[in-house]
């Protein structure tokens, strides 16, 4: 018999999780660590039919506005998230189901929107295509101003399969990058596990650091406590490892591993030492550390807001291997989504407005300096 469940993460979280492929961005933890850091209400919908589960974690924000109070809309974690299905495939009346049932739920929230952004080695942006059409057959009598309205590609994102033998995942590295590699270690650049976390201070610094030399957003400034959190919570899943230059810090990555996917979340090389190259040589070890540690991919992200930039170039040297990077967006209440797209322009004033053109939600589109910064900013780190 068919049932539907909304979850915060104190409940069986993790316990519908472990039916389906995921890693460590779907986790209870993860989403209470945003929860805190105020970015939303924590919950995950599920829907289920015997051993047909779908699981859709997301975050719940309150809209401040006078016009329409009491809206919601729903969002996504920092990284890649999205919904999550076992023992189905595309096209499955299942999955018709679970999305009219998972839309009630965020109808019964008064959820105005919907955004996603989707794992690219899960490739889950497929559970959500069902969406698509339930959304338009409540809103059929209306036009969508939002052309592409569900799913859409944003760009392409790198990973390095672990399971390939150590000769040949070098070779696929090229000759300079591998030479580059090469004359950092020489040179006495070398990569470890810090166990203990004590370069938390040095990877604040370069990672604010980086931030600052691509202009981002000051959503993406995340503070101390943010990985005091990342520690605690999700302990051995999550490591700190660095980059040393006489005993000088030279590069740093926070790293999740889950169930064989080891993500490079978050890192940078320190501008003192960028000549040494100790961010790919970083990488590499990183490759190494996390083979040994039984992982089969290490997904390393794309390009600042998915581009095909100079990140996603640096990035594509390590592997030939590319994934599409998606994003849903949806639209549950139009009348509720004009009337705050509205209200935003009369207080931003019509040209700052319409500079959020591509931005959604509509009504969410931060000022103009904010939209220029937030298009400097990756994805993912």
């Amino acid at each position: 018999m068919a049932r539907t469940l909304l979850l915060n993460p104190k409940d069986n979280w993790n316990g519908w999780l472990e039916r389906t492929p995921h890693d460590t961005y779907s986790t209870a933890e993860y989403h209470s660590i945003a929860e805190e850091m105020g970015e939303g209400r924590a919950l995950m919908a599920v829907h289920y039919d015997g051993d047909k589960v779908m699981a859709w974690p997301f975050l719940l924000r309150d809209i401040p506005s006078a016009a329409c109070p009491g809206f919601r809309d729903v969002t996504s974690v920092y990284g890649y998230s999205g919904p999550l299905a076992a023992n189905c495939k595309p096209g499955d009346q299942f999955l018709e189901s679970a999305a009219r049932e998972i839309a009630d739920v965020w109808t019964s929230l008064r959820v105005v929107s919907v955004f996603a952004r989707f794992h690219p080695l899960l490739e889950n942006s497929r559970w959500s295509e069902a969406l698509t059409p339930v959304v338009l057959g409540a809103n059929a009598a209306v036009e969508h101003a939002w052309g592409d309205t569900g799913v859409a590609i944003q760009g392409q994102t790198v990973s390095i399969d672990l399971t390939l033998p150590e000769e040949t995942a070098i070779h696929q590295y090229g000759k300079i990058l591998r030479q580059e590699i090469h004359q950092a270690r020489r040179r006495g650049v070398n990569t470890t596990i810090d166990e203990e976390w004590s370069a938390l201070d040095d990877f604040l610094e370069i990672y604010h650091a980086t931030m600052d030399r691509n202009h981002a957003a000051d959503d993406y400034f995340f503070p101390r406590e943010y990985f005091d959190r990342l520690r605690q919570r999700l302990g051995n899943r999550c490591f700190l490892t660095v980059a040393r230059y006489e005993e000088q810090v030279a590069a740093v990555c926070i790293a999740f591993e889950c169930n064989g996917i080891l993500q490079a979340h978050l890192g940078g090389p320190s501008s003192r030492y960028m000549q040494l190259s100790p961010f790919k040589e970083l990488l590499d070890s990183l490759r190494r550390i996390g083979k040994s540690r039984g992982n089969s991919v290490m997904h390393i992200g794309g390009g600042r807001g998915a581009a095909n930039d100079s990140l996603f170039a640096f990035k594509a040297r390590f592997s030939p291997r590319r994934h599409s990077y998606c994003i849903g967006r949806w639209v549950l209440d139009r009348n509720a989504y004009d009337a705050l797209c509205e209200e935003r322009r009369t207080l931003a004033g019509f040209e700052e407005a319409d500079s959020g053109n591509s931005f959604f939600p509509a009504y969410r589109v931060p000022s103009r300096a904010g939209i220029e910064m937030a298009l400097t900013t990756s994805v993912h780190a």
